[in-house]
């Protein structure tokens, strides 16, 4: 009996495409890290926690303004009318006066002492200006995980897509022979029958690859912005970043998640707040430079010059309870703070110890079905031994082949979900950025952070 050429060409050419998805790279591919820079960095989200910290910097800047004079000026001019002492004494005829007026003053305070009312409010500032900064790394972290699926997603789907019509082809070349042996007699018409329902399986096999791909893209496109461009390369295991153990990944995610920083700072933010307030309680302690000048006619007072440097105190205290009701009511958010971290802890802890179980599951399977494709793939040389012996049919070939097929798929499948488990713990953990050694663009607001902080320390120095 003849060779099949035919089917050897196309088995080869499905095992191509399993080498390929394997990790073998395609020139001018679209990284994996050009995707997550450009998500991490136009994102929407991003762009708004950016602002949000900014936001947050501007409190923080108008806080540590309260350790600066306060300067202010005013200034009137017009016409006046007098009837009191002075111009029932300088005038002869109505005990009264008209007199055009002019008027100009300038104060400056400066704050001295408020109980340290303003160092608690410029350290609550602060923490919450860090707190959007970790909020900012969270979020990208979180973004880059899901980046990374899509973009992983995309690729499984066309190389999933590029397996299923390369065995479709591979089944319309059996349909083909079988149809051929039938006319000749060599099989029975049932065969036919049997064959095409195969070929159908695999042609709705193929479109909802392709419904897949059009899904995987859409999701793609949602976080990066734009649609997949060309081909997508393979990303690298991130195996050696991954911990040892799930003690260890436990560990390293109360150290690095970046959400955990966000409930520390925002605790101490509420903490200083009831600093702050207590600063209330205290008398205010100013010190005042002030001048004024005042132009009018002799007859409503005359020409007054006024200059003063003064040191004011001043202290409020509501009868109403209104202060202390404050400083509860600050104890209470930040104990309410303090709770919402252990909350945060606990689901940073599900989340890792989900992600981990997950990733030993995907790994798991991976082997099982590496060796399933390997056993598949020596049934299905048997099977093309016993064919050209003419000891089976092209139908038992085919049905060999479409198994060894459904093997490969979902060895495919296995490559990438435990690729995906990887990345994904890596996100839970919070060290997927550093291990992918993706860094953001640096906004206006990093590099004003140094001479901030500089600012801020030495105002408080003087303070």
């Amino acid at each position: 009996m003849s060779r099949f050429h035919p089917i050897r060409t196309i088995l080869l050419a499905s095992l191509s495409i399993l080498a390929m998805a394997a990790g073998a790279k395609v020139s001018h591919a679209e990284t994996l890290r050009a995707a997550l820079e450009q998500a991490l960095n136009t994102h929407p989200s991003v762009r708004a926690a950016i602002a949000r910290r900014d936001a947050a910097e501007k409190t923080m800047l108008e806080q540590n303004s309260r350790y600066f004079p306060e300067i202010s000026a005013r200034a009137a001019g017009g016409r006046v009318y007098g009837d009191n002492s002075t111009s029932r004494g300088l005038t002869v005829t109505r005990d009264a006066a008209y007199s055009g007026y002019g008027e100009g003053a300038i104060t400056m305070t400066q704050m001295l002492y408020d109980g340290f009312e303003t160092p608690s409010r410029v350290k609550a500032a602060r923490d919450r200006t860090e707190a959007e900064g970790f909020g900012l790394a969270d979020l990208r972290e979180d973004l880059a995980a899901r980046v990374a699926q899509a973009y992983l997603n995309v690729r499984r789907a066309y190389d999933a897509l590029a397996l299923v019509e390369g065995q479709e082809k591979a089944a319309g070349a059996y349909l083909e022979k079988i149809r051929a042996r039938v006319k000749e007699g060599a099989s029975e018409e049932s065969e036919i029958h049997q064959a095409q329902n195969i070929l159908l399986m695999l042609k709705n096999t193929r479109e909802d690859y392709r419904n897949r791909v059009r899904a995987a893209s859409a999701r793609y496109m949602e976080l990066v912005g734009t649609m997949p461009d060309g081909a997508l390369e393979i990303p690298q295991p991130l195996s050696a970043s991954i911990p040892e153990s799930l003690e260890a990944a436990l560990a390293q995610a109360q150290q690095e998640n970046p959400l955990l920083q966000v409930s520390d700072l925002t605790a101490a933010a509420l903490e200083d707040d009831v600093a702050a307030e207590k600063g209330t309680l205290y008398p205010d302690l100013n010190a005042e430079l002030s001048y004024l000048k005042r132009d009018q006619r002799d007859e409503i007072g005359g020409e007054v010059i006024d200059g003063k440097a003064l040191v004011r105190v001043s202290w409020n205290f509501s009868t109403g309870g209104a202060q202390l009701a404050r400083i509860d009511r600050k104890k209470i958010e930040h104990e309410a703070a303090l709770a919402r971290r252990q909350d945060t802890l606990r689901q940073i802890e599900r989340e890792v110890r989900t992600a981990y179980a997950d990733l030993e599951s995907a790994r798991a399977k991976r082997e099982n079905s590496r060796e399933r494709v390997t056993l598949m793939r020596g049934i299905l040389d048997n099977y093309k031994a016993q064919f050209e012996a003419a000891r089976i049919g092209v139908l038992q070939l085919m049905q060999a082949d479409n198994q060894s097929f459904t093997a490969n798929l979902e060895k495919l499948d296995a490559e990438y979900n435990a690729l995906i488990a990887e990345y994904t713990l890596l996100g839970a953990i919070g060290t997927l950025q550093d291990a992918l050694l993706v860094r953001p663009a640096a906004t206006q607001t990093d590099d004003r952070k140094t001479a901030t902080a500089t600012a801020t320390t030495t105002s408080s120095g003087q303070h």
